[in-house]
């Protein structure tokens, strides 16, 4: 755990579910996964940066092109480690005094974010990467998380990202299992590059 992380803030959070903001939320699954961007944003900033960076070679940018670019931003800041996710539980339900984390332990998104995650981690990042864009206005419409079915191979509900185009009737979804769906840009140009 990086103990340069700033510790979160003790203060009412939102909720997340299909449809709400993401960034200062909290994810309830094993533990209250909170989206810490504003106690920590260096590691958000990050994924940001590798996404502009990503998309400095791309001669004009698509919605789709964007969130190829945020996908692999994302893959990138947060791999899928199931060890990683279990061993930062563990290590948190240490540090507060406790056996297992419940929804009502909160714990910062920045900490998975060095030692890896499994699909609610890497979706929250990828959804805050889009949100953050939202806000520099690099992209314009809704972001959601989204969940699937229980089942016995996943207890948890998967949970991916969908992401609407303002004024479009296409919804995007990125998934840390299925990429960017659809896998190839539907949609007009919709977003000039930069001059360089």
């Amino acid at each position: 755990m990086n103990s340069l992380l700033v510790p979160l803030e003790t203060r009412e959070r939102h909720v997340i579910r299909s449809g709400t903001g993401i960034v200062g939320g909290v994810l309830l699954a094993r533990a209250g996964i909170v989206v810490d961007f504003d106690e920590n944003p260096d590691p958000y900033l990050e994924v940001l940066a590798n996404v502009r960076q990503r998309l400095e070679w791309e001669d004009v940018w698509s919605t789709h092109t964007i969130l190829k670019a945020v996908r692999g931003a994302t893959d990138r800041s947060i791999p899928y480690d199931p060890r990683g996710y279990q061993r930062t539980l563990r290590q948190e339900a240490e540090r507060i005094g406790v056996d297992n984390l419940t929804p009502e332990n909160q714990i910062g998104l920045s900490q998975f974010m060095e030692s890896g995650g499994i699909c609610h981690q890497w979706a929250l990042v990828g959804a805050t990467t889009i949100e953050l864009l939202q806000r520099g206005g690099e992209l314009s419409g809704s972001v959601s998380l989204e969940s699937g079915q229980p089942n016995e191979a996943h207890p948890d509900r998967h949970v991916m990202v969908d992401f609407t185009e303002a004024g479009q009737e296409q919804t995007y979804t990125l998934s840390i299992n299925g990429g960017l769906y659809p896998p190839f840009d539907p949609a007009p140009l919709t977003h000039a590059a930069p001059i360089r």
